[in-house]
């Protein structure tokens, strides 16, 4: 999968699966947290991606 492909699907998701390796690198960086607090922002908000950005204080 390219890049620009890798990210139009993350992108195209409703929800984050942290049992996804490749999901949690993409969202890592694509927020700027850690693996741990991304994981802390899933099990607090849910899986939700509106969500977990609400939490994280993103737009």
């Amino acid at each position: 999968m390219t890049p620009a492909t890798e990210s139009a699907t993350h992108h195209s998701l409703p929800f984050i699966d942290v049992t996804e390796p490749r999901q949690i690198l993409f969202w890592t960086r694509e927020f700027g947290v850690s693996e741990m607090q991304l994981r802390y922002a899933v099990a607090a908000a849910g899986e939700s991606l509106q969500d977990i950005r609400d939490y994280l204080g993103l737009k």
